[in-house]
């Protein structure tokens, strides 16, 4: 990961020890409508790496729990007909993962 991303910040941010997920979470929620849509698509595209890496076995014991997580949620939404695999997942084989 590039040191100065927006994806290292995140990172430095979760890192932090006054990182609340539950706190964030919320007031995340309170941003404009528009912001919410990108967050959570942000965040979809975050899920969907999770469930890919769940299927091809790249987790640990440190990120097994998100990694299942993220793969029954991305199979719900499969079910569901909400999830178009090739629009969330299309970039996915291009990314380095570790």
């Amino acid at each position: 990961m590039k040191q100065d991303s927006t994806a290292s910040k995140i990172s430095n941010l979760v890192n932090s020890t006054t990182f609340n997920p539950v706190e964030v979470g919320v007031e995340l929620n309170t941003e404009h409508r528009y912001l919410q849509e990108q967050i959570f698509r942000m965040s979809l595209h975050f899920i969907g790496q999770m469930a890919l890496n769940y299927k091809k076995g790249l987790y640990d014991a440190r990120n097994e729990n998100a990694c299942k997580m993220a793969h029954e949620i991305i199979e719900g939404l499969k079910e569901k007909d909400l999830y178009n695999q090739k629009y969330w997942s299309n970039e996915y084989g291009k990314i380095q993962t570790s």
